[in-house]
This record gives structure tokens, sequence and C-alpha cells, in this order.
């Protein structure tokens, strides 16, 4: 059992007086994760909902998001199944050089029905990063929208990687879904390093800063000669942190959606 409080972002509302001027979306988010939220995520509806491990942290949360540019704002108690939409399929359309692939996903028990944005930032660099044949790691796979996404356009296999049983196993059905082969494991980055150190030629990672930061000297062992990674899910003031985290990689694109970033990075010259 946790706490979530969701809200709907709404930037024309008229707000009570606080004395002093309403926060950015941007700003907004990155106060919820001061505050100690272990996930935000967006549903099917718009709302955005960010979870807690107390009553007391998500009334907290609650009362901040009442003096910003929000609607809507509910705080409740759920069980961990009970997040979002988790009956919806949802349609996930992703454009390529020649046209676009889709593909239908479930999210189950863990976010992912492929329409937030730092997902939508990955996949809209994929195809530009993946060239046919492409052995490709989806880092944190969730409900395996990058996973099954590069399969579609052209990857020579796909390990996906989540350390939520329950996310695996989502994903599991979402590829045989859309009859993709993915090899989805429930085991931690650093163990696949015997296995597959030097061998990835694209790595996605899609997931918090912290976890970047705990992730990113494994993924630099597994990074191919040429490789490259697409990160994703942290905030314009995280983005230093994420980046320096994968020294001696280098930026060689910056991606932006919303008031989420990413990075595309390469081993240096």
């Amino acid at each position: 059992m946790g706490w979530i409080v969701r809200f709907l972002p709404d930037i024309e509302i008229q707000q009570p007086l606080t004395g002093e001027e309403p926060l950015s979306a941007e700003a907004v988010l990155s106060k919820l994760w001061d505050q100690g939220t272990n996930g935000i995520g967006e549903l099917s509806s718009g709302h955005i909902v960010a979870g807690f491990g107390s009553e007391q942290e998500a009334e907290t949360a609650a009362e901040f998001l009442r003096t910003q540019p929000v609607r809507d704002v509910v705080c409740q108690p759920v069980d961990d199944q009970d997040w979002h939409d988790q009956d919806n399929v949802s349609d996930v359309v992703v454009p390529t050089a020649t046209g676009q692939v889709s593909f239908s996903v479930k999210a189950g028990a863990s976010f992912g029905h492929g329409d937030h944005e730092t997902t939508r930032l990955i996949l809209d660099a994929m195809d530009e990063q993946l060239s046919k044949g492409h052995t490709v790691l989806d880092l944190g796979t969730g409900s395996g929208v990058l996973a099954i996404a590069a399969m579609m356009i052209g990857a020579g296999s796909t390990v996906a990687i989540d350390l939520d049983p329950d996310a695996v196993a989502i994903a599991v059905n979402n590829a045989d879904r859309n009859d993709v082969a993915v090899d989805c494991r429930h085991t931690p980055v650093d163990e696949l390093i015997d296995e597959f150190r030097g061998r990835f030629d694209l790595v996605v990672a899609n997931v918090l800063m912290v976890a970047h930061q705990e992730v990113a000297s494994a993924v630099v062992k597994l990074l191919g000669p040429e490789g490259r990674v697409i990160t994703s899910g942290y905030l314009p003031g995280q983005a230093s942190k994420v980046v320096g985290a994968y020294e001696p990689l280098e930026v060689a694109n910056s991606l932006k959606l919303g008031p989420w970033v990413g990075h595309v990075l390469t081993k240096r010259n």
C-alpha cells in the first residue's frame, strides 16, 4: 500500500494568492522529487501521478500543488497495481526515416503506455541512432515500449532488463502481443557484463537521475566500440549529474520535450 497525488497541469487557471509567483512545470516536478516522490508518471487522461511512501509525504505534496498552476489535485492511498490505467491497451507510433512503425502495449503493473514525454524523447531519437542489425539494451524496460520499438525499427536483438519482476512479465506479454522477440530479464545491469561486455551498439535508458548514476559505469563497460546511449527521465537541473555519471562518454546531442530532457552519448574519438 502506498500513496499518490494526482493532478492535471493547467497554466491558465487562477491561483490563490500565496505571495509568490507560481512555478514552471519543470520546477513543480523538481519540487516533487525534492519532497520524496518515488516515481512520477502520466496517465492517458493527461493527469500526472506522483507516488509517495507515506500519507504525510503525499499530503505535503498535495498542499504544495494547490498553490501552483494545476487542478484536480487528489491525494489517496493505492495498491501497487492501481497507479495507472492498467487495463488500457494503447497504440504506440514511432516515426522512422521511411515512415513509421506502430504497435500496441498494455501498461499492466508498471508505467508505460509509450505516451509519456520521457519515453517519446527516446522513441523520437531512436531511428537516427539505431541501424539495422544493432544489438540493443533497454535498461529499465517497464512495459517494454522501447525494446519493442527497437526490434520493429530493425535491431538484430534486444535485451530488456528491469528490477521489477512484474514489469518484466508485462514486457514479455507486450512483446508476444506484437510478435517480436525480446530477451526480457529480471536482473541488475552489472550482471550482464560477463556475457555482454563491449557488445551493445545502442543502450536506451529511461530512468531516474539516481538510477542513471547507479548504472552508468556498467553501461560504459557494455557499450561497443562505436556504441551510443540515449538517456532520458530527468529534468534540466539534473542533467549535469547524469551526463557526468557516464564519463568518459560525451554528449553528441541534447534532447528536450516538455519539462524533460535527455542526451545521446558516445565514446570520445
